[in-house]
């Protein structure tokens, strides 16, 4: 009774130590473990240095062995030679053998496995007295390793790794034993890491248990226990190899009888577990925020909206990103042509927008509502035609245009004796006929709606001002104003005393 409370407490010992929070004590102390026990061997401060290879793989310059390194307990200083650190160093690529890099140098960085590889714990005939303990786990040996090449082979690059040893040398070694005794590895071909990392941990496994085979667990049959006991079987742990001990875990299936409520327990091991890859709850749209100012400045931002939600949405992450409030704000579509689409619904569904759709943002005054802006059918774009603009004495250029957007707007109640004003969202375009290209930044105008037609064109150029060249601003033509959405093109003349009035606006 008191040996199975014996291996019960050793068990439960090693559990703790296997799911401990991994800190710079723990491995500080294994740090400090690691250098006093190798100290005292030969390995340790050897200044040779395999020269089997031409090509070094860029590790010339690693200036193997640190004599004489300083080293108290606690003290994590010491663990460095220089400014180098113990056991992080580059594996040379041998061909493809990048899969077999990666596995070695996660398991070289596995505490407890580097440690029993490093400090070849897995050797020799102690007596149970002098078996050495890996961070207090009592290791159980199965004799003299035999035939085991390639955990030998491991065992030294894991201890050159960490003794600042390593030359490519060493994993070719490695590679070379690997290929004897795996065909499938022969070779510098391509490999999947988890299928070398299983092979690699069952190769260990069973050179440990080389010494004497007949002690391999057999395969239990299921084990039925009663609805209390949560806990999978525990066998000895001198039945298995260390590898099973640190890296075997097990499924447990159970059952429940309806009528008697009687649970069986099943115990499957197993060494690695697939897990979904879950489904993104998330999409990104990209904005560009066109904010408001004397001369507007953009700035592109990402957003993470859920799927299938509304524009509503899309609206309050973009609120959240920039701190300006949701009614604050025109969502719209614009390409290198001008405007395209506005998103003025907030109920409409999200998915009427792409990740690749260009969607602007655009800031406007704070007396802005936006339950006074139309939907799609209803809103007005409209295309600012500039002909003949004339730069200081030559008479004409190339002809463009200005598009933009006008949203008709109601001032607030406690605003009401003030004139109606109207949004207007512009961009400008240099065009020949129907071919153009859009060109600076697009701006906000906040205008009353009885302005004539020299005060807008005032306020448009005075905003394109740091786009022109001097004396445009004073030598400008007039331009027509261009109405989309309606039947057929309807251009807002110059003679038109006060352009935004006009039926053609409402």
């Amino acid at each position: 009774m008191s040996c199975k409370a014996a291996t019960k407490d050793k068990k439960s010992s090693f559990s703790k130590k296997l799911f401990r929070r991994g800190s710079v004590r723990s491995v500080g102390s294994f740090m400090g473990r690691f250098i006093r026990t190798l100290t005292a061997l030969s390995h340790y401060g050897s200044e040779v240095q395999a020269e089997d290879e031409k090509d070094d793989g860029g590790f010339s310059s690693f200036k193997p062995g640190c004599k004489d390194v300083p080293m108290e307990d606690g003290d994590l200083a010491g663990l460095l030679c220089g400014d180098r650190v113990p056991g992080v160093s580059g594996l040379k690529n041998h061909g493809n053998t990048c899969f077999m890099n990666a596995i070695l140098q996660c398991l070289s960085n596995t505490e407890l496995f580097a440690e029993y590889l490093v400090l070849e714990h897995y050797k020799g005939d102690e007596q149970e007295e002098d078996k050495p303990k890996t961070n207090g786990l009592l290791l159980h040996k199965k004799g003299p390793l035999a035939k085991g090449e390639v955990t030998e082979q491991l065992s030294g690059l894991m201890r050159a790794l960490w003794t600042f040893e390593y030359t490519p040398q060493h994993s070719r070694d490695f590679k070379n034993a690997v290929s004897k005794n795996a065909i499938q590895f022969k070779g510098n071909s391509q490999h999947d890491a988890q299928e070398f990392l299983l092979w690699l941990l069952d190769r260990v496994h069973e050179d440990l248990n080389t010494g004497n085979p007949n002690i391999r667990p057999a395969i239990k049959p299921p084990i039925e226990e009663d609805d209390q006991s949560l806990e999978g079987p525990s066998p000895p742990l001198s039945a298995g190899s260390f590898v099973q001990e640190l890296f075997q875990a097990q499924y447990r299936s159970s059952l429940t009888c309806p009528h008697c409520q009687k649970q069986s327990n099943t115990f499957d091991p197993f060494l690695c577990i697939s897990l979904p890859i879950p489904l993104p709850h998330t999409r990104p749209l990209y904005v560009t925020v066109v904010y408001q100012g004397k001369y507007s400045h953009c700035m592109r931002i990402g957003v993470a909206v859920p799927l299938n939600s509304t524009v509503y949405r899309l609206r309050d992450a973009v609120s959240r990103e920039t701190k300006i409030p949701m009614d604050q704000f025109v969502l719209t579509e614009m390409y290198y042509d001008g405007f395209h689409r506005s998103f003025c619904d907030d109920d409409d569904d999200l998915e009427i927008i792409q990740e690749s759709d260009s969607i602007f943002a655009f800031e406007t005054p704070e007396t802005f509502k936006l339950e006074n802006i139309r939907t799609k059918r209803g809103s007005l774009l409209a295309n600012l035609n500039h002909n003949n603009l004339k730069y200081g004495t030559e008479m004409s250029r190339t002809p463009s245009f200005m598009q933009g957007a006008l949203t008709p707007l109601t001032a607030s109640p406690n605003k009401n004796l003030g004139p109606e004003k109207v949004i207007l969202l512009v961009c400008n375009r240099a065009c020949t006929g129907h071919q153009g290209k859009r060109f600076g930044l697009p701006f906000v105008l906040y205008m009353e709606r009885t302005v004539t037609w020299d005060t807008l064109q005032k306020e448009i150029l005075e905003k394109m001002r740091h786009l022109l060249r001097p004396g445009v601003f004073i030598q400008v033509g007039p331009f027509s104003l261009r109405v989309v959405g309606v039947v057929g093109i309807t251009y807002l003349l110059p003679q038109d005393e006060r352009p935004l009035c006009h039926p053609t606006v409402e």
